[in-house]
């Protein structure tokens, strides 16, 4: 709100009232002959603002700002950010928070919902969705204030098992001693694809015969397979570096060319797809079978760049296998878990000269 003098000697009365209905901005503007008249028209916008303001937030609960409005205006979102969203608002805001109404949302009311959350990044996560919600509210005039925003007592981060996504193998070596352990199992193939193309799960499961050249020996990754919102669909790779080109090694081409199916390389007993679910479980029941370590479809991606960086592979060209889209993703994942292993391996060396380093003096 704002009144000013126009060059002309009229006054110009200025309002920004927020958003109508519809979701469009209502911004005004008059001119008058004499400031008194500018100040009042300005005096009764301020005050129709007010009154939307109260109309809008008095008596309605987060529960139903957030089904009738916020959904409605985050229909854009792209569908992993709405799953998101959806999943902290069902189990972690609504339960301890929807059926408050806007305005009485109090700081104390947030942290008791973030000390409620059983991990630091579940906490993270639905901080940061309630942020947006109320922020979304501000944008529509119904809060003077976002009280998400600012510092809070997260739960303590809790490490990470090292098997958490699954063993990697560090060698291409390691990778043939579980291949030669699948050898005719019913899901040898899934194993070979994903240990030996280095594919991310999605891609795995949405590799088609079409996309493998068998006497070129490379496999053209033009798309994903993933949920979303519980359904399985075909989708665009990840990034623009994810479409790509990738080498198939003779091991791989010879088992796709024994096991040529139906729909594609990775498929079920009738020719159809595999779903993520599905697919877990398959490998899961195959360790068991086979008595592999823990490897999963995830860590099969990891076991590949790990083993590609220990043979020696440029890391630039194991980053475009992988369809990283900077070369400091592969470096951050791979090389440092690499160092490691060879730090490890000096001191198996050492073991095996029956060197030993002397303890320094505790004194």
């Amino acid at each position: 709100m704002s009144v000013t003098k126009l060059d002309d000697g009229r006054w110009l009365a200025k309002a920004d009232l927020g958003f109508n209905d519809d979701g469009k901005r209502d911004r005004r503007q008059r001119r008058f002959r004499t400031r008194a008249e500018a100040a009042a028209q300005d005096a009764k916008w301020t005050a129709e603002k007010e009154a939307r303001k109260r109309i809008r937030s008095g008596g309605m609960t987060l529960s139903e700002f957030v089904e009738r409005v916020y959904w409605a205006g985050k229909a854009d979102l792209d569908d992993g950010t709405l799953r998101g969203y959806r999943r902290d608002w069902e189990n972690r805001i609504e339960p301890m928070l929807g059926s408050l109404a806007l305005d009485d949302i109090r700081r104390s009311d947030i942290q008791q919902m973030i000390s409620a959350c059983p991990t630091h990044k579940t906490a993270r996560n639905a901080r940061d969705t309630l942020s947006s919600m109320l922020g979304w509210a501000v944008q529509m005039d119904m809060l003077e204030s976002n009280p998400a925003i600012g510092r809070w007592v997260y739960p303590k981060r809790q490490p990470k098992a090292s098997d958490h996504d699954g063993v990697w193998l560090q060698s291409f070596a390691e990778i043939a001693q579980v291949m030669e352990k699948l050898r005719g199992d019913p899901d040898e193939l899934l194993f070979g694809v994903g240990l030996m193309l280095g594919l991310r799960k999605g891609e795995i499961l949405g590799l088609d015969w079409e996309d493998v050249d068998l006497d070129a020996g490379v496999a053209h990754i033009r798309r994903t397979y993933t949920s979303s919102f519980g359904q399985m669909e075909e989708k665009a790779p990840k990034t623009e570096q994810s479409a790509r080109d990738v080498p198939i090694m003779g091991p791989l081409n010879a088992l796709l060319t024994q096991h040529k199916a139906v729909s594609g390389p990775v498929c079920n007993i009738d020719g159809k797809r595999l779903a993520g679910a599905t697919a877990t479980r398959h490998v899961a029941r195959a360790r068991v079978r086979c008595g592999l370590p823990h490897v999963t479809l995830k860590s099969m991606r990891h076991s590949f760049a790990t083993a590609c960086i220990a043979a020696g592979i440029d890391v630039a060209v194991v980053s475009r296998m992988l369809g990283h889209t900077n070369v400091s993703t592969t470096y951050n994942r791979y090389v440092r878990p690499m160092q490691q292993g060879m730090k490890d391996a000096v001191a198996m060396m050492e073991l095996a000269t029956g060197w030993q380093r002397e303890e320094q003096n505790p004194r």
